[in-house]
């Protein structure tokens, strides 16, 4: 994937605010890594990523998790939690 195709996190239907809270923290846009990885959110697939060290793996795991989480507060109504 070319640097020009990886997308913005909100292109990965990830949940409005835990992209803000990528954006506030100075992650930009995912690495290469992430942006494979992450077309994949809501597939409900198993997958083995290898990467080199410093390549964005553990938000590879970390974002579907924390999206799960936050989507379920959400639907719950305790978005202030």
């Amino acid at each position: 994937m070319e640097d020009d195709q990886i997308g913005k996190w909100d292109t990965y239907n990830i949940t409005d605010s835990l992209c803000a809270s990528l954006y506030a923290n100075n992650f930009i846009k995912p690495t290469e890594v992430q942006a494979r990885s992450l077309v994949h959110l809501n597939s409900h697939v198993d997958m083995v990523i290898a990467a080199k060290t410093g390549q964005g793996k553990t938000l590879c795991f970390g974002i579907p998790i924390l999206d799960l989480l936050l989507r379920r507060v959400e639907k719950v109504g305790h978005e202030d939690e």
